[in-house]
């Protein structure tokens, strides 16, 4: 039976600024997806009107034997630029989405995405993941 492709991973990551996201990165779940040739990852970044929070820095990470992981290449979809971080340029009161992408292959250990603000969040803040495999 084929896989069907691309295969969706849902949400991997939801913290909001009273539930641990912050200036300190905190981590997505594990996704095991070795066999894909790219991860998808979609961030929605919520601030609430005048929270300082700033920008989203969005990091990934494999690992062999998902216990050492080490960063990760990510690109920024829009851009198609490739670096050690992405970039979410947020706007306090509004929602903002970006998407980036990953290549998992070869890390039977798994990958993870990390997520941190470039200040003190609101209460009400929150950031959410959702990826898919390619």
């Amino acid at each position: 039976m084929p896989l069907k492709q691309p295969v969706d991973l849902g949400q991997i990551y939801n913290k909001t600024g009273a539930g641990g996201l912050g200036t300190v990165a905190t981590f997505s779940s594990t996704m095991f997806a070795d066999r894909a040739s790219k991860i998808r990852i979609e961030v929605v970044a919520v601030l609430a009107g005048g929270s300082t929070a700033g920008n989203i820095t969005v990091k990934a990470q494999s690992s062999r034997d998902a216990t050492n992981f080490d960063a990760a290449t990510i690109t920024d979809d829009s851009t198609g630029t490739a670096a050690a971080t992405g970039t979410v340029t947020t706007v306090a009161g509004s929602t903002v989405r970006a998407s980036f992408s990953f290549d998992p292959s070869g890390y039977k250990g798994g990958v993870r995405i990390s997520i941190a603000t470039a200040g003190a969040p609101n209460a009400a803040d929150s950031v959410t993941v959702t990826a898919e495999a390619v």
